[in-house]
């Protein structure tokens, strides 16, 4: 799936349960998230519409709840769809998981304390979210020890989940890999370093290196990267920290990882804008 500037979406590949048929009017979308047999899409109104779903063929139906999205859909800030179940985030930082009625092992089952959850993440049958402190919380299948989060569980800022391993982006730009390890999806590509975003899939992992300062990912700290900080530090105020749904812009703009974005920030920027 790919979300246009214009918000909307095109999705691709297999559609034998309508998971690509996206819904109409196809606008006003923010983020997408995709599932092995669903897909969802985040709302300007920060509601979720979810599709697919359908019987799968061979007397298999692929519908096990994963699109019924709970009452009240609202207050949503990200999602992530699994094999049969979806997590969605609200904007109070709690989690939301349904679905799950198909091998359930407990992926829907979001622990108690659910609270200050910054992100989510879906896997086959697990499920991991951050939290405010740079923890991973994780929750679910663990036949191939992919809720055992490694040690130190601190300074994450983002995370992936695949079929049956997990990824952790620190916020020294560092990933940590775990559980399956069949098709070398959790050895990590060297230097393992400077990565800014990371995806996995049933199989395989991915991530994207890139320059913290450089937020528009367009090769150049220059000027219009100066006016993105400079937007996020307008919107600092009372409210506390600047935090992003998707965790990435947040990490990417707290350049001294005290998570504040703050007049240090900035300074750092220039250091980075001026070649110091």
């Amino acid at each position: 799936m790919g979300l246009r500037l214009d918000g909307s979406i095109v999705a691709w590949g297999s559609n034998r349960s309508g998971q690509t048929n996206v819904p109409v009017p196809n606008s006003d979308f923010v983020a997408v998230a995709a599932g092995a047999f669903h897909s969802m899409g985040l709302k300007s109104d920060a509601s979720i519409i979810a599709w697919g779903c359908g019987a799968c063929g061979d007397d298999f139906s692929c519908d096990f709840g994963q699109c019924e999205v709970p009452a009240p859909n609202n207050g949503f800030v990200a999602a992530a769809g699994g094999e049969y179940h979806s997590l969605a985030l609200k904007s109070d930082g709690s989690i939301v998981a349904w679905g799950c009625s198909y091998h359930d092992f407990g992926q829907c089952n979001v622990p108690s304390l659910n609270t200050e959850f910054v992100a989510v993440a879906a896997g086959a049958y697990h499920s991991l979210g951050v939290k405010s402190d740079g923890s991973i919380v994780a929750w679910g299948n663990n036949g191939y020890h992919q809720t055992d989060v490694p040690a130190p569980n601190s300074g994450f800022v983002a995370i992936a989940a695949g079929g049956t391993h997990s990824l952790g982006l620190k916020h020294d730009g560092s990933i940590v890999a775990w559980g399956y390890n069949g098709s070398g999806q959790t050895d990590v590509s060297a230097p393992n370093s400077d990565f800014v975003a990371i995806a996995a899939g049933g199989s395989n992992s991915l991530a994207i290196r890139g320059t913290k300062a450089d937020y528009n990912d367009d090769g150049n700290i220059d000027a219009t990267d100066y006016a993105a900080l400079r937007n996020v530090l307008d919107s600092e105020g009372a409210a506390g920290p600047f935090v992003e749904p998707t965790v990435r812009f947040w990490f990417l703009f707290d350049m001294d990882g005290d998570r504040d974005v703050d007049l240090t920030d900035f300074a750092l920027f220039e250091n980075a804008f001026t070649g110091q």
